[in-house]
């Protein structure tokens, strides 16, 4: 080979190697130039997301400050709304600081009487709440018969079997015997549920009467017994009338003279009872043929909202007694049942 071959030779390699050299490091400059750029990509990707993330962080915050601006508001619409129930039922229902202190709700409070003595009742009540041997006041007697004697209208919840029938009807005959006794007129009215109840205030009420020697005529009107002969008692006008929602609107209806203008005392007893049995529209018309000018006493053992309603229509500003809320019957009483069986035909 000549030396100029030779020198063309070296020079054709010597281009060569330069030439893959620098292909390989623009090469590599380019990837390096690549791979910024996809790390630019990427820190622009996390700071897109960190930008959505914050957005979400703060639309979240939004919507729960949004939450709690909306609870706020129902707080205080709810506190509104107890403001406003609380403003109804205080101009409905007498203020407790208006009351004496045996009046008032607490539990075992050491200003309600202990004993009848306490009450000052006159001496033939003593006598005969003395030989019924009604010793101490049940709870309903001490925190009742106080404001009954002051006239005030009662809204007594009290369970069964709780002494409420006396808590009534002891402040009532003491009331009666200070009336004018040369005008015969119904004075007092008692509803109760059933004939049973009647049955049973009545008799409370003649023992009273009959264990204080006094001077008071009771009288019942309940179904199952002759008109006739009611009607005529109800000519003779006692002084106390224990009756059934349904009789007493037959003789309001059919009883020639019969009224109640003359009332001032009305009693309603276990008006829950009633108003689960049907009585509503006749309890609505007894009340409004009644004086307006009356005391009123309402015990019920639970209230709904029936018996809400005629709470407003037949008391004025009454004054409210909660006796054992959580209790169906009285502690102490004895509940039984008689299981009879049909009397078989020829048998």
């Amino acid at each position: 080979m000549s030396s100029d071959e030779e020198e063309e030779n070296q020079d054709t390699e010597e281009e060569g190697s330069e030439g893959f050299g620098m292909g390989v490091a623009s090469d590599l400059e380019e990837d390096s130039e690549k791979g910024s750029d996809d790390e630019g990509s990427g820190e622009d990707v996390e700071m897109e997301g960190t930008a959505d993330e914050d957005e979400e962080t703060d639309e979240e915050q939004e919507v729960v400050e949004d939450q709690d601006e909306e609870q706020d508001d129902s707080d205080v619409d709810s506190d509104e709304d107890t403001a406003v129930e609380k403003a109804r039922k205080d101009v409905f229902f007498a203020a407790e600081s208006s009351l004496p202190a045996s009046a008032k709700n607490g539990e075992l409070d050491p200003s309600l009487p202990t004993t009848f003595t306490q009450m000052s009742l006159s001496r033939p009540i003593l006598r005969a709440v003395t030989a019924l041997g009604l010793n101490t006041p049940t709870p309903i007697q001490a925190k009742a018969i106080p404001l009954a004697l002051l006239g005030r209208d009662i809204l007594g919840s009290a369970v069964t079997g709780s002494g409420k029938t006396a808590a009534f009807m002891l402040p009532i005959l003491e009331r009666l015997n200070y009336r004018e006794k040369n005008k015969a007129a119904i004075r007092v009215l008692v509803i109760c549920p059933t004939r049973e109840l009647a049955v049973q205030c009545f008799q409370v009420g003649t023992s009273l009467v009959e264990k204080g020697g006094m001077d008071i005529r009771l009288c019942e009107i309940v179904g199952g017994m002759s008109l006739a002969k009611q009607a005529q008692e109800l000519r003779l006008l006692p002084d106390i009338l224990i009756a059934t929602p349904g009789r007493l609107i037959d003789h309001l209806n059919n009883t020639p003279s019969f009224t109640l203008s003359a009332l001032d005392i009305l009693v309603l007893d276990e008006a829950d009872r009633m108003l689960e049995v049907g009585f509503e529209d006749e309890l609505n018309e007894i009340i409004r043929q009644c004086p307006r000018k009356r005391q009123t006493m309402l015990f019920s053992a639970t209230m709904t909202d029936k018996v809400d309603e005629l709470v407003k229509l037949s008391l004025d500003r009454p004054v409210r007694i909660f006796v054992d809320p959580k209790r169906a019957t009285a502690k102490n009483l004895v509940q039984e049942f008689v299981k009879v069986r049909e009397r078989q035909s020829g048998g």
